[in-house]
């Protein structure tokens, strides 16, 4: 479902590049927390890209703070029918305004 190309981008830290480096990172991420979940609060379209406003439970996140409605965004680019960029921006108003949501 990934780009050979594909990008994994959390706001903050270097991007994972490529489809084999990122389906390691997602085995070793979904081994260390099984019960990871998104929850979709929104969300918005602008072409091939889908902003999702969501909450997770199950995470690397501190329970109290996955649970608040919004917490994060995710970025979701898709290209030729395949996922060519994942990122994560932490939910505030500041990433909101930046991301046009």
């Amino acid at each position: 479902m990934m780009t050979e190309d594909h990008v994994f981008f959390v706001d903050g830290e270097p991007p994972t590049v490529g489809r084999a480096a990122m389906a390691k990172a997602w085995r070793g991420y979904f081994d260390a927390f099984p019960a990871y979940q998104i929850f979709e609060d929104d969300h918005a379209a602008r072409g091939c890209t889908v902003f999702v406003i969501s909450h997770t439970t199950g995470s690397h996140v501190p329970p109290p703070a996955e649970l608040i409605p919004g917490c994060v965004f995710w970025k979701a680019a898709v290209r030729a029918g395949r996922l060519a960029e994942w990122s994560i921006f932490d939910g505030t108003l500041a990433n909101r305004t930046r991301l046009g949501l």
